[in-house]
């Protein structure tokens, strides 16, 4: 069987790892719990990021074809909308 991901503790060897896809620096395996409940939570977020910036590129795109804003309008959206994917990533941080 093949494994889909390689974890090694931090005291194991150097090549263990440098191969591993997730490293526990402690001999704790109860943050490995944690560090799953933590990556659940980024791709949750990442898709909304996603989603949201895609939703208002498109927005963006359709109004201004339409001729419904000009330029300045639609980079103060644009810009603002930033702001929004980036305060929307900073949740992951008071989760901790």
């Amino acid at each position: 069987m093949n494994a889909n991901v390689g974890i090694a503790m931090g005291d194991g060897t150097d090549v263990a790892v440098e191969v591993s896809d997730l490293v526990l620096m402690q001999d704790d395996l109860s943050k490995l719990v944690k560090a799953h409940g933590i990556s659940s939570k980024m791709n949750r977020v990442i898709w909304q990021n996603i989603l949201f910036s895609m939703a208002v590129v498109a927005f963006l795109v359709v109004v201004s074809l339409l001729g419904l804003t000009d330029i300045a309008i639609s980079v103060i959206i644009h810009e603002g909308s930033t702001l929004v994917v980036i305060l929307n990533g900073l949740r992951l941080l008071k989760s901790n």
